[in-house]
């Protein structure tokens, strides 16, 4: 047996990036903060999220920067070439269910699922 599966708990960083790619596909990009303490440390990482279909489309209207969320999803390494035409790898989270808690001034909170089997879209 074997699974993937990550969730985590942070805020979105910049505002999310939505688009539409092959065959009108939506697609809605963003990062998620996610703080921790490592010896009396505060440490920040950054994960990419990526949303497809009707989650996508749901999420656009109410995703905003400083959001607190909750993300679950599966883990999708791609390879690509940058400009000096070296192969680099990329990680991102494809999400399949986000919670969200609001901003900093809303006090909103809801729970979206959708489907995220989109695998040439990245």
């Amino acid at each position: 047996m074997s699974m993937n599966r990550v969730q985590l708990i942070g805020n979105i960083g910049k505002e999310p990036e939505f688009s539409y790619k092959k065959e009108d596909i939506a697609v809605l990009k963003f990062s998620v903060a996610v703080n921790s303490k490592v010896k009396d440390k505060k440490v920040t990482e950054w994960f990419n999220v990526v949303c497809f279909d009707k989650l996508a489309e749901t999420l656009k209207v109410y995703l905003k920067a400083g959001m607190q969320v909750f993300v679950e999803g599966a883990l999708k390494v791609s390879k690509y070439e940058n400009k000096d035409k070296e192969e680099r790898l990329q990680v991102n989270i494809i999400a399949h269910k986000v919670d969200f808690f609001g901003g900093q001034s809303e006090e909103k909170e809801s729970e979206v699922e959708g489907e995220a089997d989109q695998e040439d879209v990245l």
